[in-house]
């Protein structure tokens, strides 16, 4: 006998058997991430279902909300198949490299007005 395994939106509680088009997030403390469904991921511990693109970036801003104290520093970008892909790492804002950086940052800004 197959049992049928339901997912929950985390937004707005709809409850499917089938999530077409769904994502998963997993997140910590410093990082989320985003999956297209696939239900190993969906299945794993602390993984957390949206029913589409806006429910998905609707949490992701609330967690943005939740870590105002962290800056994204850009890490890689490439450009793959005609998108570009970026990595991005959380540090936090007190952090010695957070000044390092907010120091480049305005440098270049600076440079560039000349």
């Amino acid at each position: 006998m197959t049992t049928l395994q339901e997912f929950r939106c985390e937004v707005c509680g709809l409850v499917t058997t089938s999530p077409t088009h769904w994502f998963v997030i997993r997140w910590g403390d410093s990082d989320l991430t985003v999956y297209r469904w696939n239900s190993e991921t969906a299945s794993s511990a602390g993984a957390r279902h949206y029913c589409g693109e806006a429910h998905a970036e609707v949490y992701i801003s609330r967690w943005f909300d939740s870590v105002r104290h962290w800056a994204l520093i850009p890490v890689t970008a490439q450009f793959v198949d005609g998108h570009i892909h970026s990595e991005y790492s959380c540090i936090p804002k007190k952090s010695p490299v957070f000044g390092v950086q907010a120091i480049i940052l305005r440098k270049r800004s600076s440079d560039s007005q000349r």
